[in-house]
């Protein structure tokens, strides 16, 4: 049932995916890519000093780290120089205010891209390796209970956000 008044809590759990694969030796922590859009300083006649306009759909680079507890084959495969499908799949709590109840909800991430950066990680007798492969993203989408809500493609100009592709239209105009 869904509630009127749903409040979001926290993510719950998940397995990660890599091109179909489940992959297991993670340390559960996943960082999320940052979506910051690339800038231009505009001023002139008219603008009381200067505003950083952003362009529509363009963002810098955007990674994800994929920690592991060691270092393992697991990490060693996904840190091969080949553009990768990296799926999360999991849950998050929600409030259900009206039933007084706690909900999970669906949650999905797909990324693509290929492996910026490999961190061995360190040793330390008796504690994990900290290992974590940083991947360079060129396409993101997340999905909750099943409905697209955000995509990015930098290939293929796309910026999907909760209904709108807002780089359609300069899609077409191209």
């Amino acid at each position: 049932m869904a509630s009127a008044n749903p409040i979001p809590e926290k993510y719950i759990n998940g397995n990660i995916y890599i091109d179909g694969k489940k992959l297991v030796g993670t340390s559960g922590e996943f960082t999320l890519p940052n979506l910051s859009p690339t800038t231009s300083t505009i001023s002139g006649a008219g603008i009381a000093g200067e505003i950083e306009s952003p362009n529509i759909g363009h963002f810098g680079s955007l990674t994800t780290e994929i920690n592991f507890r060691t270092v393992g084959k697991e990490a060693v495969e996904l840190a091969t120089p080949e553009t990768k499908m990296i799926t999360i799949r999991g849950a998050q709590q929600i409030s259900n205010v009206a039933a007084g109840t706690l909900e999970a909800q669906g949650f999905k991430v797909t990324f693509k891209g290929k492996t910026k950066e490999f961190d061995l990680g360190k040793l330390s007798n008796g504690n994990p390796t900290e290992t974590k492969v940083t991947i360079e993203l060129e396409y993101l989408r997340v999905d909750i209970d099943g409905v697209k809500m955000v995509e990015v493609d930098k290939y293929n100009f796309i910026y999907y956000l909760n209904g709108v592709d807002y780089l359609e239209q300069v899609a077409k105009l191209m």
